[in-house]
């Protein structure tokens, strides 16, 4: 599956599916409240309100400033 993509015109958001274990820590810390978990994979339901840059290591789920 490796890394699906998303873009808008002001973000791009990268989900590494072989490394995101579905425990919802993108969903939880995410200030933009950008993710939702479908099918035990983050999913950016609202990439246009995403507000900057975190990488978070259990997930490896990036989500680059604008």
């Amino acid at each position: 599956m490796a890394v699906k993509t998303w873009q808008s015109e002001m973000v791009t958001i990268k989900v590494d599916y072989d490394k995101c274990k579905g425990h919802g820590d993108c969903v939880d810390s995410c200030p933009g409240e950008v993710y939702e978990l479908k099918d035990g994979k983050a999913v950016p339901v609202n990439i246009n309100d995403c507000v900057g840059y975190d990488y978070l290591g259990d997930t490896h789920t990036r989500f680059p400033a604008r």
